[in-house]
């Protein structure tokens, strides 16, 4: 019963809006409001003189000059540090690949030593164990856990000299 009520409630609203107005005076006044307004602009600032700087220099070296653009780099020691690597030991399978692309799958044990499981990206399958070399960073397996290889890597540091450092693989679930 309240329903009619309502729809006639809103009907008579909807005609109200309806209606036509007279908006020209609202139209009027939009066109002539601001008709004699003239904003204020601040003058730009005043140019400062410049020095004159005068080039006396053309005796010397230009440098600009090609040959003095070309970067002076001097080659590093080759040993020093810390002992480099023994470059006449033959390389090892797993020593071309870089570490991280090395993943441990499993550990063996077979006469009270362990042995790890590796796979190459190459999807190779290599058994190690410590004192064999892995990765492209002389890296000498130093052991052989449950779940991961304990690895010495040696490096060069960014003055040329080599480092040692450690390093592991965690096997792969």
């Amino acid at each position: 019963m309240r329903s009619p009520i309502y729809m006639l409630f809103i009907a008579a609203c909807l005609v109200g809006c309806n209606q036509s107005r007279d908006i020209r005076d609202l139209e009027e006044f939009t066109e002539n409001a601001f008709k004699d307004y003239v904003p204020e602009v601040e003058p730009l600032p005043a140019l400062k003189p410049q020095a004159v700087f005068i080039y006396t220099a053309s005796a010397l070296t230009d440098p600009f000059d090609k040959q003095n653009l070309q970067e002076k780099v001097e080659p590093l020691p080759l040993e020093g540090g810390e002992e480099g690597p023994d470059r006449s030991r033959r390389k090892e399978p797993l020593e071309l690949f870089p570490l991280d692309s090395l993943k441990l799958v499993g550990v063996l044990e077979q006469n009270g030593e362990n042995w790890a499981v590796i796979r190459a990206p190459d999807s190779s399958v290599h058994r190690v164990k410590a004192g064999n070399y892995m990765g492209e960073d002389f890296g000498e397996i130093e052991e052989v856990g449950e779940n991961t290889v304990e690895l010495t890597e040696l490096v060069r540091n960014p003055v040329g000299r080599w480092e040692s450092r450690d390093a592991n693989l965690l096997l792969v679930e």
